[in-house]
């Protein structure tokens, strides 16, 4: 790690599929995190295709662009336990990281969407662990243990829990997880059991994420390997590179991922960033109503999100898709206030989505046809008749 000082700025910089070289966007002070556009970038076309929420230009909400460079509970954990580790290990006391800390350590090339950050004295010298490489996918059973051992919160050695920082600090969620390099040489997400499950996370999440994707909801390629382990391909990394990507939590500036917030607040980033708004919000209703069938109330602001492409902004894939026979509400209200699973509800509030109420049943009525064939599909990925069982309520058909 490249040894930084308080007084310092990082230089913040742009570095997608699009572009051939960094571009530096900005830069930001570490002794208070306070953000700041270069003014040689602001207004340029590369500006507004990076920052297309042009109400975001300017010290602090600015920073908030930098949340989706920084881990979740999972990747933070994970640098905590290394830090009292590495303490340890040098006889010294442990010390609670600075967000500034996290962001330099976590691994350049395993940052969600295409920033880069480099000290302003060092231009080009990118901070962050650089891995070797990424582990393959025939490793997966052996970070699964590792996983495993850092959940019993087993006295793991800072040589231990390395290939787990290089792997796994960047990644968000709160499941255990890693980055791992496919067969082809793509880069994927594999979703570890955790040992708190009282259910095969795994394949229900596979089964949920079919089943969405037959009812017309845009995912990334995934695949169910040795029956629990839930894999996914990064949508923001591609032969050509990085991809921008921007969670909605990032976009509205929120400091929190369950910051209550509403649908209709994605609805106007849909209408200011993207060119088929239509087709964009109707792919968000549809992946609304989706939720509200199988009981998915995992919907903060962290598990929407937005992929700059050749073609512009749009949503990003979905993710995340996990049924729940127990929680009874989304997240997000689908509309000023409401938030229950109530799909005939929802149906009569597709207007102010911009979709009409006839078109809005005949979403609903897609992905009630593709649930009726879900105990099919669950009993193919290998669940038992009891989970299955145990499901059942989930599912509002």
């Amino acid at each position: 790690m490249i040894n930084l000082k308080t007084h310092e700025f990082l230089t913040t910089w742009s570095q997608d599929e699009q572009s051939a070289h960094a571009l530096a966007i900005g830069r930001m002070r570490l002794s208070d995190g306070r953000f700041e556009f270069s003014p040689f970038w602001t207004g340029t076309s590369q500006s507004k295709r990076f920052n297309p929420i042009e109400s975001l230009p300017e010290t602090p909400a600015a920073i908030k662009l930098v949340t989706d460079s920084l881990p979740d509970s999972w990747g933070r954990s994970i640098l905590d336990r290394y830090e009292e580790a590495c303490a340890r290990r040098d006889e010294r006391m442990p010390h609670e990281l600075t967000e500034t800390e996290v962001l330099t350590a976590i691994a350049d090339s395993e940052r969600m969407g295409a920033m880069r950050f480099s000290p302003e004295s060092e231009p080009k010298a990118f901070v962050g662990t650089s891995p070797d490489m990424l582990p393959r996918r025939s490793e997966l059973a052996a970070y699964a243990e590792l996983c495993k051992a850092f959940e019993e919160k087993r006295l793991l050695s800072a040589a231990t829990l390395e290939p787990l920082v290089r792997a796994a600090s960047a990644l968000g969620g709160s499941r255990p997880k890693i980055g791992f390099q496919n067969t082809d040489g793509s880069q994927w997400i594999a979703k570890f059991p955790s040992i708190y499950d009282t259910r095969n996370m795994g394949a229900w999440e596979y089964v949920m994420t079919k089943l969405a994707q037959q009812a017309g909801i845009e995912v990334a390629p995934f695949e169910l390997i040795n029956g629990t382990i839930f894999a996914t391909k990064r949508f923001d990394r591609t032969k050509a590179g990085r991809r921008h990507y921007f969670s909605t939590r990032s976009l509205l500036g929120a400091d929190k991922n369950h910051e209550p917030r509403s649908y209709l607040e994605i609805l106007m980033i849909i209408e200011k960033v993207c060119r088929d708004k239509a087709a964009q919000a109707e792919q968000l209703f549809r992946r609304v109503a989706f939720k509200m069938a199988i009981g998915d109330g995992d919907d903060h602001l962290r598990n929407h999100g937005f992929l700059l492409t050749e073609s512009g902004w749009h949503l990003a894939p979905a993710f995340d898709i996990n049924p729940s026979s127990s929680i009874e509400h989304l997240y997000l209200t689908w509309d000023e206030q409401c938030r229950n699973f109530d799909i005939n509800a929802f149906v009569g509030a597709a207007p102010f989505w911009g979709i009409g109420v006839e078109r809005a049943r005949e979403i609903v009525l897609e992905i009630k046809s593709v649930l009726r064939g879900w105990r099919k599909t669950s009993q193919e990925a290998g669940l038992s008749e009891f989970e299955i069982a145990s499901m059942a309520p989930a599912v509002r058909l």
